[in-house]
C-alpha cells in the first residue's frame, strides 16, 4: 500500500535527517 511512495519519500526526507539523526534514517 504505497510502499514505493513511502520509501521514496522517506529517502528524500531521511537524506537531510541522516546528517543530524542517523538513527531516524534506520527506522
Amino acid at each position: 500500500m504505497g510502499n514505493l511512495l513511502s520509501k521514496r519519500r522517506y529517502k528524500f526526507r531521511t537524506k537531510s535527517i541522516d546528517i543530524s539523526n542517523p538513527s531516524l534514517a534506520h527506522v
